[in-house]
């Protein structure tokens, strides 16, 4: 009856497709749904085996007593069960109306056989004499033989869980008309109604036909206590097939008129076996146009009038053949008890899910349900399949969990709106109000990055790299400015972009008429509570020599925006092409734009090694080049050079797109501690260093010596790193840094853009000179590192001008392999205590 109250829920979902697979398809998704579609088909296949089976079993017996034999008795039975089959089919081939006629005749015959049974039983009371009692144990309806028959009599190997997985497939149809919603008119009333008076009708037989039968006939001939006191001694004896027990026929002998009996028997059979035939290859047919699995859509291709599967009454029919070449009712029935039962009990989980998320699409029509008696019902379904046959209980819950595996790897394009996306809201904002109650600790620190990406498909290194420090297991958010007097609804599909290449972050757009004013919302906005970046990324700004000093105020202006809000700040720079495309595949998507000396924008898209250039006439010849100037990043700062620079064909750009930072690569994380900020400067390289793609670099840490000697310091320096638990390769002491810098490099930094600011003398304050030195002591110790972390000069523009500013950056990063730029807030982010 539970399984009434799970459908009926449902009944306002069923109304487009097939039933169970439906269900929990659309309630637990696709990986539970297809795995539960390919179990439901394959145990009504099954099931038309455990029917047609029992046919075939009614008729030898009946050839039996007339001793006749086509081979022997296994083999005579597989003959019928194949034949009833093939009828069958043909009847399910000629489509839906000729099976709905034919059970309407087999069900004329099922309740005429109810009722002679009936009939016979008060008969038999009447006419039975005392030796076919002792002979065949049969009484008439008598309350002593009730009594009697009331209590438990398992013989030897076995119990209630036995015989329970041999009744079980009995009561399986309930989701026939399900099955069918598809084929009728108004499934959303027809399916309630119809399921529960098939539940009440089908009940009441059964109740009657037991308590008739088990009134009318003894377990044995002779009695109980004869027949166990053989069963204590070691005496070998064949008892005759007569009784509750060994006459699998004594419902004819008891009926008023026997054939009817065996007529009600095959009809019961064939109707049920005919139903199984039908809903198998229509479950499927739903699984295949859902286009779960691959190369299975011939399955779902449907001909005549109601789209009839004839490719799954096939195979339908062949699985069919093949369980029925097993001959043996009671092997079949604990397989197919434990493939329905499956089903059962991710239906009832599907409910309690779909009820637990207390979503406000999850509006069943029928109100009658209860989700911890779901969960309850879903619980013991489990159960008893362990019960029945624990190895097959096993077996199917293992072959669910890899078709399970199979569609999450796969991941289908589909968007049903599952419970479990509605579950997992409402379990994240949980977590996220109750994250609000503990206080922060040191310990528990995590880099949060906001990283101002633009879009992030096209800074593909920046977002890879960032991505390197958050490991997945902290927050990434991809912050893009968009610049627009007015608001309109954003539009993206950045988050597959994200998705597709398996970078965990979130992308978050602002409209604003700067991109100043932009950041400046994204760093005071962005976040969840507690889950809120604590770290500002960008892109170093390769242009700023040559846009108007406006955008380059505003990129100063950010710097200090973010300080002044609490946040620690990174600024990383790629110096080559190949920096710059280093970190994505060669199959991703990227798309680059470039301004040529007319100002008109070429666009060019590069996916799967095929560029397509809608506006360049003809296509590029391999190794033929193209000169663009200045070739940038849409929505960045970032220009990719300085000087024109050639843009190859598709096959020389295939080639600069490789991947810079290959797993485990060799080389070392040179670390410039030059000032205390928090520890931020150390934690962030030792994150890098745990992940795979830079697992073979090791740690060195460079820090200013001071008036103590060398040796003292590095050892210092040491024992704090170790008390942090830092893994190091080396610690690097190096002097001259308030050393005066070259003069070919003081004369260098004068040509670059801030002569206007350089004093009347043309002498460089104490502040820059540093810079200009450090610059010198970062090529002389670390022109060979895979990558530099540097601590970020603080931008004040009480001492420093936005142009000074990235004349420091411009000298401490240039012509170095990948630099970070960062400082924390100076709040501790290390502790000695674990």
């Amino acid at each position: 009856m539970e399984k009434y109250w799970e459908v009926s829920s449902h009944r306002n979902e069923i109304a487009i497709q097939r039933g169970a697979y439906y269900m929990i398809s659309r309630s637990l998704g696709p990986e539970f749904g297809g795995s539960i579609g390919v179990i439901f088909s394959i145990a009504n296949a099954v099931a038309v085996a455990f029917y047609l089976v029992g046919f075939a079993e009614t008729i030898q017996s009946i050839m039996e007593r007339y001793d006749v034999l086509i081979i022997d008795r296994k083999n005579d039975i597989r003959i019928v069960g194949l034949i009833a089959l093939i009828l069958c089919f043909i009847i399910t081939m000629f489509g839906l109306d000729w099976v709905i006629h034919t059970q309407v005749v087999l069900m004329v015959l099922i309740i005429l056989a109810i009722l002679n049974v009936i009939v016979g039983s008060f008969y038999s009371s009447v006419t039975e004499t005392r030796e076919n009692v002792l002979a065949k144990g049969i009484t008439g309806l008598k309350f002593e033989t009730f009594k009697e028959n009331l209590k438990p009599g398992y013989r030897d190997k076995q119990d209630f869980f036995k015989i329970f997985s041999i009744f079980f497939p009995a009561v399986t149809g309930i989701m026939a008309g399900a099955n069918l919603s598809g084929d009728l008119k108004d499934p959303s009333h027809s399916v309630p109604i119809g399921t529960l008076l098939a539940i009440l009708i089908t009940s009441f037989s059964y109740l009657v036909l037991v308590w008739f039968v088990g009134a009318s006939a003894l377990r044995d001939p002779i009695g109980n206590k004869f027949t166990e006191s053989f069963n204590e001694t070691n005496i070998n004896i064949t008892l005759p097939k007569y009784g509750l027990v060994n006459d699998f026929q004594i419902t004819e002998k008891i009926s008023f008129w026997g054939p009817l009996i065996l007529a009600g028997i095959i009809a019961a059979t064939l109707s049920s076996g005919l139903a199984a035939l039908v809903s198998a290859p229509k479950v499927f047919q739903a699984v295949c146009r859902d286009k779960i699995f691959p190369f299975i859509e011939i399955f779902g291709k449907g001909y005549g009038r109601n789209g009839e599967p004839r490719y799954g009454y096939i195979l339908a029919f062949g699985i069919a053949v093949g369980f029925i070449a097993i001959g043996e009712i009671n092997s079949i029935a604990p397989v197919n008890s434990n493939f329905f039962l499956m089903a059962f009990a991710l239906v009832n989980y599907s409910v309690f899910q779909s009820s637990l998320a207390k979503s406000p699409g999850w509006r069943p029509s029928f109100k009658y349900y209860n989700l911890w008696v779901s969960l309850f019902a879903f619980l013991m379904c489990i159960t008893i399949m362990f019960l029945i046959n624990w190895w097959a209980a096993l077996v199917t819950i293992l072959f669910v969990g890899l078709l399970y595996k199979f569609v999450d790897i796969r991941k289908p394009n589909i968007n049903w709106g599952t419970s479990r996306s509605a579950h997992t809201y409402v379990k994240a904002v949980r977590l996220a109000r109750r994250l609000e109650t503990f206080d922060e600790h040191v310990k528990n620190f995590r880099v949060q990055v906001l990283c101002l990406t633009g879009q992030p498909s096209l800074r593909p290194s920046l977002v890879h790299f960032v991505s390197h420090i958050t490991n997945h297991f902290g927050l990434m958010i991809c912050g893009e400015v968009r610049i627009a007097s007015t608001l309109s609804l954003p539009k993206s599909n950045q988050v597959a972009w994200l998705n597709n290449n398996k970078i965990k972050a979130f992308h978050q757009i602002v409209q604003n008429e700067s991109f100043g004013g932009g950041a400046r919302c994204l760093l005071q906005a962005v976040g969840l509570g507690k889950l809120k970046p604590n770290t500002l990324i960008m892109g170093y700004m390769h242009c700023w020599q040559k846009v108007d000093v406006h955008r380059v105020n505003e990129y100063f202006q950010i710097i200090d925006d973010a300080l002044e809000l609490n946040y620690g700040i990174g600024i990383v720079r790629f110096n080559s092409p190949n920096d710059t495309n280093g970190l994505i595949a060669e199959n991703e998507q990227n798309e680059v734009v470039a301004a040529n000396e007319k100002n008109e924008v070429v666009s060019i898209k590069e996916k799967n090694g095929a560029i397509a250039k809608k506006d360049i006439n003809g296509l590029l010849k391999p190794n033929e080049t193209i000169n663009v100037p200045d070739i940038l990043f849409k929505n960045s700062f970032e220009f990719l050079n300085e000087e024109k620079r050639k843009l190859q064909s598709p096959t020389s750009i295939s080639g600069v797109v490789t991947n810079l930072f290959s797993p485990k690569s060799k080389g070392t994380i040179d670390v410039w501690w030059l000032y205390d900020d928090g520890g931020l400067t150390i934690l962030v390289p030792h994150i890098l260093s745990l992940h795979s793609k830079w697992k073979g670099c090791k740690l060195r840490i460079f820090t200013p010596a001071s008036e103590v000697t060398i040796e003292a310091n590095q050892i210092k320096m040491a024992t704090l790193l170790k008390k942090f638990r830092i893994d190091f390769s080396s610690v690097v002491e190096f002097q001259g840094i308030n050393k005066y810098p070259k003069e070919k490099n003081i004369n260098e930094f004068k040509k670059l853009r801030n002569g206007q600011h350089l004093p009347a003398d043309g002498n460089l304050d104490v502040k820059t000179l540093r810079q200009i030195r450090i610059g010198e002591l970062l090529h002389e110790h670390s022109s060979e590192a895979k990558l530099i972390v540097l601590t970020l000069p603080i931008p004040k523009r009480s001492f420093v001008t936005p142009l000074m500013y990235m004349s420091w950056l411009e000298v401490l990063t240039a012509n170095l392999p990948p630099t970070l730029l960062i400082r924390g807030n100076q709040t501790s982010v290390l502790t000695v205590y674990s």
